[in-house]
């Protein structure tokens, strides 16, 4: 399976997830799915985007733009899958797949 794989699986979720939640998380979204087709799949500089884009979603939930089951639906729309293909992309890439 190749990169693009995972980006179109990671790209489905995020547009199902942007119809229903607040337009900072969609941005935030948008903005690492660029970033992360553009570096491709470097495990390091994922790994920093990854920590970044977290720290992000926690400012916005922070800031109060999220209500409680919406912070829910974050960690499961958004950074439950973002660790999940991160770690299928570093054992493909381990394993010389990509």
């Amino acid at each position: 399976m190749s990169k693009n794989y995972y980006l179109n699986g990671l790209y489905k979720t995020f547009v199902s997830f942007n119809q229903k939640y607040p337009k900072e998380v969609a941005e935030i979204i948008e903005d690492w799915l660029f970033e992360m087709e553009e570096y491709g799949c470097d495990p390091e500089k994922l790994l920093n985007l990854l920590l970044k884009e977290a720290s992000e979603l926690k400012k916005v939930v922070k800031g109060g733009s999220l209500e409680g089951h919406e912070v829910i639906c974050a960690k499961e729309y958004i950074l439950d899958p973002l660790l999940k293909n991160f770690n299928s992309w570093m054992y493909l890439r381990i394993r010389g797949e990509i």
